[in-house]
């Protein structure tokens, strides 16, 4: 009995650390899916309202404001999400013989995640829109 009774007693709190650690890692992979989760939320919600504007743009725009618009409403959905970005980085570029648009954008978005590289996070887009 007295056996027995010691090796009870050298096991306790070996549960207990585990069970820290279990809460440690799931804390930390909670802060880090937070941090990121509106980043990349707000990427797809960018890309989804682009495709959108360059599908409707030959009838919402006039073909020789189409390259301008564009750009001016791609610039105000960036500032919107707070992205950073230049103005070389939003590429419009519209073939009206063939009804064709291409955009490409470069933006980049800041996050508070240590040890995950790069920050800030970078993004880009390439959309085209599919001639009828």
């Amino acid at each position: 009995m007295r056996a027995r009774r010691g090796i009870l007693t050298n096991e306790r709190g070996g549960a207990g650390a585990s069970a820290t650690v279990a809460i440690a890692v799931l804390a930390a992979f909670v802060f880090v899916v937070v941090q990121l989760a509106p980043i990349y939320w707000d990427h797809y919600n960018l890309e989804d309202e682009i495709k959108t504007k360059i599908q409707f743009a030959f009838v919402n725009y006039s073909s020789d404001e189409i390259k301008k618009n564009l750009t001016t409403e791609i610039e105000k959905s960036l500032d919107a999400i707070g992205a950073d970005y230049k103005k070389k980085d939003i590429r419009v570029s519209v073939n009206n013989k063939r009804k064709k648009i291409t955009v490409e954008v470069w933006y980049s978005r800041p996050h508070k995640v240590p040890f995950y590289p790069p920050n800030p996070k970078q993004f880009y887009i390439k959309l085209e829109n599919t001639p009828i």
